[in-house]
């Protein structure tokens, strides 16, 4: 492993919500609030708002941290979402979890 000193924690959850993700006054709302609400869970420092934008299938986010960021994709079709975190910084993934299940509720879920 390359540079063993340093932390690299990486985690990818997707998911099926019951969320309505097809309105974008719905959609880019619940991601911001999603992502704020994450990196103040995890005690991460946010170096710039989130970036969001829906386009014609889904809508996507992301965060950058101070301790590296997330990225959030959704697409409208499948009702499905796509989380990847990457940090320097340890986490707890039962954390990210609690976060998820707040705000998408959802019904089928794969941690990676």
């Amino acid at each position: 492993m390359i540079c063993p000193e340093i932390h690299r924690q990486r985690l990818v959850v997707e998911f099926i919500t019951k969320r309505n993700l097809y309105d974008v006054e719905v959609a880019e709302p619940l991601m911001d609030n999603f992502l704020h609400d994450l990196t103040a869970v995890l005690g991460m420092m946010m170096v710039i708002d989130p970036i969001i934008k829906t386009v014609r299938d889904g809508t996507s986010a992301y965060v950058m941290f101070q301790e590296s960021g997330c990225q959030v994709h959704s697409w409208f079709q499948y009702g499905f979402v796509s989380v990847d975190i990457y940090s320097c910084k340890p986490y707890m993934v039962s954390d990210v979890l609690d976060v998820i299940e707040y705000w998408f509720d959802p019904i089928k879920l794969e941690v990676m």
